[in-house]
């Protein structure tokens, strides 16, 4: 299942949004979203860049491959990290083997999950990994110092989970545990927060500003009602083993009343309720928004486990005993969870067939396939639009991937997750048409209602630019050329073919 998503394919279009600030760090020196620009606060997770910044300089003409081994290496340290945790706080061989079968199974149940996750390109492992390691600076070596710098800086590897940190250093502290954390904690953060206005001139990032108000008019949100509840249902059920346990943990922990673990529960529910009922969760696919909450699920599963088993009878007790000490017992286990023979099948004729033999993608890491693949019935003719001069301005809402396919032009994203502008005031077509006058307009997605109609209804739009409708053009998005563009004339032969 994993081999079958190693290619260009398995790559998000808001994946790409790192690679474009990757190499224009790498070029200019600097955070910005376009070539030679002004600082950009548009991504959630700039600390992510310290895993795609090293992959962009050894793969400098493979953005997708980039992606995919950044989430991919988080992933698997994520799966180490999680497994010696659990060992570390579970003495007895029983537990243990408990715990691996737990995480083996919930594996095979959330695999098409787990697997887009860690090809996605996106920061989901990242968050997932740095969190469970400042578990483990909390709950085994007490590490408060270290733990207290790490908590503070989920404001640049992941904002929301400091909703799930923050109640648990309160907690902490609260009952006699070291001070010294949330000192440390809060001087991280006023840093980090002086660093980011001075820096991009914002306390946060763009994209918050985007997703957690209504910039976008009414018609966009009405598309997202119960969304969030749905993928919220959708993850809990994706592990309904671990939610078992992590129910009796929480049940434990309030019962023997270990305050110190009442903090986990209360940012649980606190990061729950927050992504119900106070994000827009755009591009929430296999409930990447609340994946966050894994390793402290399976902290208290951890706890749980003790309570559980302890009370088996004691011949299953001895049986699982003898398990483990079996050969191999523990790598068949990981081969049975991780290994499917069609998917490595697929793998091998597509690396020995020639290269102009595609064989669903597997092993292949070019932006064409994937365009011709997946995206050329979303943004018209890109490919052909990206071969223009890089002075022209392409506008658009979904960026990413135009985005890497035009490293050297200006993006006009509409938006707002990388233009300040938009983000802080929401979008006008007046600063889009009359101050900007981008020279292509992917016109916004169909789910942008409000902001479709501003463009189109706008007195200059019609005499400012030559319109082609999606439907002429079959694609979701509708196209507009600048009349005055001094690269009118290569626009208009990109879509006179279908005029």
């Amino acid at each position: 299942m994993l081999l079958q998503r190693l290619s260009s394919l398995s790559v998000w279009d808001d994946a790409y949004f790192f690679v474009r600030y990757a190499d224009n760090l790498l070029t200019y020196g600097q955070l910005a979203w376009n070539p030679d620009g002004i600082p950009t606060y548009g991504l959630t997770s700039p600390a992510y860049l310290i895993i795609v910044v090293p992959l962009r300089l050894i793969f400098p003409t493979q953005p997708a491959l980039v992606m995919i081994c950044a989430s991919l290496l988080c992933g698997v340290l994520a799966g180490i990290t999680i497994v010696r945790f659990g060992f570390t706080l579970l003495k007895h061989q029983v537990h243990q083997t408990i715990f691996v079968v737990l995480l083996a199974i919930s594996s095979v149940v959330a695999g098409e999950h787990i697997t887009l996750h860690l090809t996605s390109g996106m920061d989901t492992m990242f968050a997932v990994l740095c969190l469970t390691i400042w578990l483990m600076l909390i709950f085994l070596s007490q590490k408060w110092g270290l733990a207290g710098v790490l908590a503070g800086s989920f404001l640049w590897i992941r904002p929301d989970v400091l909703l799930i940190v923050v109640p648990i250093i309160v907690f902490l502290v609260s009952h006699s545990q070291s001070k010294e954390l949330i000192i440390i904690f809060s001087a991280t953060i006023i840093i980090q927060l002086l660093l980011n206005q001075i820096y991009f001139s914002e306390f946060l990032p763009l994209p918050f500003y985007a997703k957690s108000t209504t910039i976008y008019g009414e018609a966009f949100y009405r598309y997202y009602v119960n969304t969030a509840n749905q993928y919220f249902v959708e993850f809990l059920l994706s592990y309904p083993y671990l939610m078992i346990f992590a129910f009796i943990g929480s049940g434990f922990t309030l019962y023997k009343k270990y305050w110190h673990m009442v903090g986990v529960i209360f940012g649980i529910v606190l990061f729950t309720i927050y992504q119900l009922y106070f994000v827009v969760p755009v591009m929430g696919f296999s409930q990447r928004f609340y994946y966050p909450l894994l390793p402290v699920i399976i902290f208290l599963v951890i706890k749980a486990i003790p309570v559980v088993i302890d009370q088996l009878p004691a011949n299953i007790i001895q049986a699982i005993k003898t398990y483990p000490n079996k050969p191999l017992f523990v790598p068949l286990l990981l081969v049975f969870v991780f290994i499917n023979p069609l998917p490595i099948i697929i793998t091998f004729v597509n690396f020995t067939k020639p290269n102009d033999t595609p064989v669903v993608g597997v092993g292949r890491f070019d932006l064409q396939i994937a365009y011709d693949t997946l995206y050329n019935d979303s943004w018209y003719r890109l490919d052909a639009v990206s071969a223009l001069n890089d002075e022209i301005v392409i506008a658009t809402t979904e960026i990413g991937f135009p985005a890497v396919m035009n490293p050297n032009k200006t993006i006009f994203d509409l938006a707002g997750l990388n233009n300040t502008y938009i983000a802080h005031r929401g979008f006008s077509a007046d600063y889009l048409l009359v101050e900007t006058q981008p020279d292509w307009i992917y016109m916004p997605y169909p789910h942008y209602e409000d902001m479709w109609y501003s463009i189109f209804n706008h007195p200059t739009f019609e005499e400012n630019y030559h319109y082609f409708s999606a439907r002429m053009l079959g694609t979701a998005m509708d196209v507009a050329i600048k009349r005055s563009s001094p690269f009118y004339r290569d626009m208009l032969e990109i879509v006179n073919q279908y005029e």
